[in-house]
């Protein structure tokens, strides 16, 4: 693979490359310059062209070859002709070396863009199961309803692994009970079953099973690994329905993370229905807080109509979809 720096002193460059050294290790080296310089000899001011030089690696012989693309010739020089360039060498050796071993990877480079990137964006990218519990409280049971989410439920693997979102402004339900279970959800026919009297608090329910990303993933998006994150934070719930022969366009669509510019989002996960509700994807959106889901929507107003806007794309492919606004009640 060809590295490519662009410099701005490229008379300097020329006039000192018979005291450059290569590492015959490194790979070869292009030199990109846009324009000339103010020492650039009038020949080499003709033309619009960019001038490159590629240093190819030195050989055992001590030679290095520099070659212009541009001028379409080549200099070979010797590394070894005085004290002077020895040095020069090994000090413009360490300057590339250090040049190279400063440019990101491509994994160090992902790695570094996933904090605005949707969690569970991909079927890939959701390894784990989750339990989703919409619920409806009996008039007057609401508060009494979400104490009982206090209370491990029967039979989950990892109590402490649960997130309940209380609803704000939006679809009907009170609360959404996110459940994590690892990777495998067994249902025996002989289990624990949730006390008659908490039952009795709501009136409409509906379970569903799940995938979605790692919960270290999942948490860290939804801010539960940090307190400071989620002081005053809000929280989007939707559910998505794709249209017939759309699911694949509408998991495209729902996964492209917010725009930096006018969302001010500051974490996003998406899961996928595997059994139970007639819901195809759960997306939530976490805002550190009202004030930031304000302005993000007064941001994204002016781009609504136009054709490839977020809003223009879900609804090219979603049948139908619910938004709730939410805090969350626990942890």
């Amino acid at each position: 693979m060809d590295w490519c720096l662009d410099v701005g002193i490229w008379d300097l460059f020329l006039a000192a490359a018979p005291h450059v050294a290569v590492n015959p290790s490194l790979p070869t080296i292009c030199i990109d310059r846009d324009s000339v310089g103010p020492n650039t000899p009038a020949r080499q001011r003709k033309g619009k062209s960019k001038f490159h030089t590629l240093i190819t690696p030195a050989s055992a012989s001590g030679l290095v070859t520099c070659r212009s693309t541009a001028r379409k010739d080549s200099h070979t020089f010797s590394l070894m002709k005085s004290p002077i360039r020895i040095i020069g060498f090994a000090f413009a050796n360490l300057c590339l070396a250090s040049f190279l071993s400063a440019q990101p990877t491509p994994a160090a480079s992902t790695a570094a863009g996933s904090s605005s990137a949707v969690g569970g964006g991909t079927s890939a990218a959701r390894p784990d199961i989750y339990r989703v519990h919409v619920v409806h409280a009996v008039s007057g049971k609401a508060a009494e309803l979400g104490e009982t989410f206090k209370t491990p439920a029967p039979g989950n693997p990892a109590p402490d692994h649960t997130v309940v979102f209380r609803h704000q402004y939006g679809d009907s339900w009170d609360y959404t009970v996110v459940a994590h279970y690892g990777t495998k959800y067994t249902i025996d026919a002989v289990r624990p079953q949730i006390p008659e009297s908490q039952r009795a608090l709501s009136d409409s329910h509906t379970d569903t099973i799940c995938a979605g990303p790692s919960w270290a993933e999942f948490s860290r998006l939804m801010g539960l690994d940090d307190t400071k994150k989620t002081t005053g934070a809000v929280y989007v719930v939707s559910f998505y329905r794709a249209g017939p022969g759309q699911r694949d366009a509408a998991e495209k669509s729902l996964a492209e993370p917010p725009n930096p510019t006018e969302d001010k989002a500051a974490g996003a996960v998406l899961m996928q229905h595997l059994e139970g509700a007639n819901w195809h994807f759960l997306g939530v959106v976490r805002y550190n807080s009202w004030q930031d889901l304000a302005t993000s929507q007064a941001n994204s107003v002016p781009s609504t109509s136009k054709p490839n806007s977020p809003w223009s794309q879900m609804r090219a492919n979603v049948a139908s979809h619910t938004d709730t606004l939410c805090d969350r009640l626990m942890p």
